[in-house]
């Protein structure tokens, strides 16, 4: 009514105040304002893409992208309808484990999304989906975390600028990253805000911690990498059972603990367990990212976010005791913010420093498992985001809600005023939270906008696919050119690298022969899941001048036309698709080569003395067995591989060497291999020729070849002779005849056949078996575990020392591996190298730290540049102190181990 004051609501601003009627007209729901921030956040991302292109039927390139609709496609089309996930593909190197070494789920999802989309659409979508979830399933996790929505907001604004962040490329789960083919990256850091918040939601709600084990299952099904800092986080109760208030709970936090690993590990068994059972026969990848300096250091990885996060974290939880006090009311001086985020405060910080330690460590011992380190970086910087936004939206309980009571002239206001006053700077409060969360949102849309320089154009050059690229029409024409099958050869071809990009949107073109022409090939994307990764790569090398493949300091080999023939002999190559001037003339001047296409820039060499087998029977004398080296029985075949004069003489590894074979007439028997290798080259020397087979008649012992991903069969005239079977071993392949089948180098398959019919079959073991019979038994499993209720006799003392037994045993063993293995020789032979041989004083230095490496089994370990340059800076070092005749026996050795390599011409040596 006009002239009469409406009578104003306790906790309003008064309405004479013009600031105050201004604040209240804005003023709006928290949860209101934090949902329109989560719709900014998507709308934001959804401004960036042109979306259409995920709904155009084109085959995904760009970055490692390009390599992963062959992938998907042979799971849709080969692997699903026999009922499997996983198996053995003769796409690329060789022959190789597809899925067991990888993450399934993704791929999975696709390839059943590809049951009512096209195939190539599918694969599109799902590749996206981990970078579209990642704000939702912030927001959600944040506002489990911290019971308000306003988390969630704030942590969806942050997910938008983490992942428009451009600072890198390749360490995961941004968008650049994401184009550059780390999609399942994606899919599982999407999944760890998830487990984070249900990891602190089951103690809280004494839950029994079945759902956190599945989300920890389904994170390990999607990425490794994401899934080892995810591990730790599960077991952050087990600490707080030290601390005596905390033992009345231990039975419950034990019990707890084991569901949620127990759970976990078993969804993951039916992968998991063939995975670690055949892990002898993948490529650990051992990469320590190096920074040109502090600055990029800190722009790459964010550590000026992570850095002060974790310092914050880190001093919230130590004051614990001081805000628990101020949260009872015996530090009221302080005002509200030690009691809004003090005690919640205090206990998630302990546990998102914890996150954060376990992230660090894994980065320092990354190396030291085989693994990149700079791939836990992206899940630390999750952790930060989670983190800032919980503590944020806590504090922000405090803004004008526990103010002091305002003063009356010298004494104090009545309790009447005392309570007014408060309630009305807390009135201003519940205004300015949903404004202020509304401006965070804002903000971080506005600035994600400017982030992102390079990502929509990085999503068009991918979605709009292979078709939309100049050279797409040599791909098609390949198919028609050169018609696949596996009888008709493998097809290799010149490395291409960054600067032929916009040949096909990506480097990795050639590694889909198996999908555009149906031929065989060497090289593909799943560099780690193969035996043979190392050897494929370095065979490109003999005709690329550009060699490019993921492990660092490795050690290529010269571009060499006497290694070209007996090259294509023993993997069976027809002929080979060549770009640059270069290697065209050298291939041109080949006898053994003839020009068979000329397509646009590129040419296509048939190679004359194509074998058209992929089976040689080995004469007498023909085949060895080699004691097993420093490296393994990999290290010795990968360095066969490298002395092509020795093709002509496989051996087994005394690793694989049973009884029979070595009772086999004719079989030549060494120490190691370089007493094998001697006796080979002197061989090799006399006989004039080192081509596989060509003594034992290539082709005529051997006829109907037939080869595919589960089977391979043939027939041949003299069994009870070694037949070597040039496709890379595999466990799962099994002799119907009940043969043994022994891995022969370089990596091949050898097998005596009883009989002249040969049937060889890829089919599950024993491991796989009971991977996937104890992931069958996780539903009834995850039952009895939500009924568990440990009673006062539950031995949760001898399983926390237990565990922590393991946890601790495990961290010992990473950290002596990490001080011990690559990582301990990186950081000396970078220091070596620094330093001036030429002063006495430091020359002493870098003997000392060189000998720890100058042994030979530490160069069989490691084969790489980093152990061939302790070789050959002790040989300076050594030379300069007049020691020259040990100067020489370290060349000498390092001429032994690296024949035609393009190392040696750096020390002054031919082959």
């Amino acid at each position: 009514m006009a002239g009469k004051r409406a009578k104003a609501e306790p906790g309003s601003p008064p309405d004479s105040s013009l600031v105050g009627k201004t604040l209240k007209g804005l003023a709006f729901s928290e949860t209101v304002a934090s949902f329109f921030v989560l719709a900014l956040v998507c709308a934001t991302m959804v401004s960036r893409f042109d979306l259409r292109l995920l709904f155009s039927d084109t085959i995904l390139t760009g970055g490692d992208s390009a390599s992963w609709y062959q992938v998907l496609k042979t799971l849709a089309e080969d692997y699903l309808p026999r009922g499997r996930l996983f198996g053995f593909s003769q796409a690329n190197f060789f022959g190789y484990l597809e899925g067991q070494h990888y993450f399934v789920l993704p791929f999975l999802s696709a390839a059943l999304l590809g049951k009512i989309l096209p195939l190539k659409v599918a694969l599109k979508i799902a590749t996206v989906v981990g970078g579209f979830a990642l704000p939702f399933t912030l927001f959600a996790a944040a506002w489990s975390i911290a019971k308000k929505p306003r988390a969630g907001a704030f942590a969806s604004a942050g997910g938008l600028l983490f992942l428009f962040n451009e600072s890198y490329t390749m360490f995961g789960g941004n968008w650049l990253s994401t184009f550059a083919g780390e999609f399942c990256f994606s899919w599982a850091l999407a999944l760890l805000p998830l487990l984070a918040a249900s990891a602190l939601r089951d103690r809280e709600e004494d839950r029994s911690g079945v759902g956190t084990g599945i989300l920890l299952g389904i994170i390990g099904l999607c990425h490794f990498f994401v899934f080892m800092p995810a591990f730790f986080m599960p077991f952050y109760p087990a600490f707080g059972l030290l601390l005596p208030r905390r033992r009345q709970e231990g039975g419950r936090t034990m019990a707890r603990i084991l569901c949620s690993y127990a759970t976990a590990l078993m969804l993951m068994a039916f992968w998991l367990v063939p995975m670690a059972a055949t892990r002898s026969w993948a490529q650990p990848i051992s990469m320590i990212w190096k920074f040109s300096s502090i600055k990029e250091f800190l722009g790459q990885t964010l550590a000026w976010l992570w850095l002060p996060c974790a310092l914050l974290f880190a001093g919230l939880a130590l004051g614990r005791s001081r805000w628990r006090n101020a949260q009872s009311g015996r530090e009221r001086r302080h005002g509200g913010w030690p009691g809004a985020l003090g005690g919640a405060g205090s206990r998630l910080s302990g546990f998102f420093v914890y996150s954060l330690g376990a992230c660090a460590f894994l980065f320092l011992c990354a190396p030291g498992m085989g693994m990149p380190d700079i791939r836990f970086v992206p899940s630390a910087l999750i952790v930060c985001i989670l983190g800032l936004s919980s503590l944020a939206s806590l504090a922000l309980d405090s803004l004008g809600l526990k103010k002091e009571p305002a003063r009356a002239g010298r004494g104090r206001a009545p309790a009447e005023a005392r309570d007014t006053k408060t309630r009305r700077t807390g009135g201003y409060g519940k205004i300015c939270r949903p404004a202020l969360v509304a401006a965070v949102g804002l903000g971080s849309c506005a600035l994600a906008i400017q982030l992102a320089r390079n990502s929509p154009a990085w999503f068009s050059w991918n979605y709009s696919g292979y078709e939309a690229k100049p050279q797409w029409a040599f791909l098609r024409s390949l198919g028609d050119e050169y018609p696949g099958g596996m009888e008709k050869g493998r097809l290799l071809w010149e490395k291409q690298d960054q600067k032929d990009n916009a040949d096909f949107g990506s480097e990795r073109g050639f590694e889909n022969l198996w999908l555009f022409a149906g031929r065989p090939s060497t090289e593909g994307i799943h560099y780690g899941s193969s035996h043979m990764a190392r050897a494929s790569t370095y065979l490109q090398s003999r005709y690329s001048p550009n060699p490019a493949d993921p492990e660092p300091e490795r050690i290529y080999a010269q571009v060499d036309k006497a290694s070209w023939s007996p090259s294509f002999d023993l993997v069976n190559a027809w002929g080979i698709i060549v770009h640059s001037p270069e290697i065209k003339a050298r291939f041109d001047s080949h006898p053994d080569f003839i020009l068979d296409k000329q397509l646009g820039k590129f040419s296509v060499y048939a190679y004359t003395g194509f074998p058209a087998s992929y089976v040689s029977v080995l004469a007498d004398g023909e085949l060895s067995v080699v004691g097993e080296g420093g490296g393994g029985f990999r290290g010795d075949y990968y360095r066969f591989f490298r002395e092509y004069e020795l093709y002509g003489l496989p051996f087994v590894s005394s690793a694989f060497a049973d009884p029979a074979l070595l009772s086999m007439p004719g079989i030549q028997r060494f120490a190691g291999y370089g007493e094998y290798r001697n006796y080979a080259l002197a061989r090799a020397a006399m006989d004039g020729d080192s081509r596989l087979g060509s003594k034992s008649g290539l082709g005529r012992a051997v006829t109907g070849e037939s080869l595919d991903n589960f089977r391979i069969a043939f027939t041949t005239s003299e069994p009870g002779k070694p037949h070597l079977i040039r496709v890379a071993y595999a466990p799962g392949w099994k002799s119907r005849g009940g043969e043994k089948l022994y891995p022969a180098s370089p990596g091949f398959m050898l097998i005596v056949p009883r009989s002249s019919e040969v049937v060889l079959e890829y089919k599950r073991d024993i491991w796989e078996i009971l991977g996937l019979s104890i992931s069958l038994a996780t539903l009834p499993l995850c039952i009895f575990f939500i009924r568990l209720k440990p009673g006062k006799r539950f031995p949760w003392r001898i399983l926390l020392a237990l565990s922590l037994a393991v946890f601790s045993s495990a961290a010992a063993i990473l950290v002596f591996r990490t001080t011990s293995g690559y990582p301990a020789l990186s950081r000396d032979i970078e220091r070596a190298r620094r330093m001036n041989l030429g002063d006495a004083a430091e020359r002493k230095k870098a003997l000392e730290i060189l000998g720890r490496w100058t042994e030979e089994r530490t160069l069989e370990r490691f084969d790489n540049r980093l152990v061939f340059d302790a070789y050959a800076l002790e040989a300076r070092a050594l030379a300069l102190e007049g020691r020259k005749s040990r100067a020489g026996e370290n060349l000498e050795i390092l001429r032994a181990h690296y024949p035609h390599t393009r190392a040696l011409p750096s020390l002054g040596l031919g082959p």
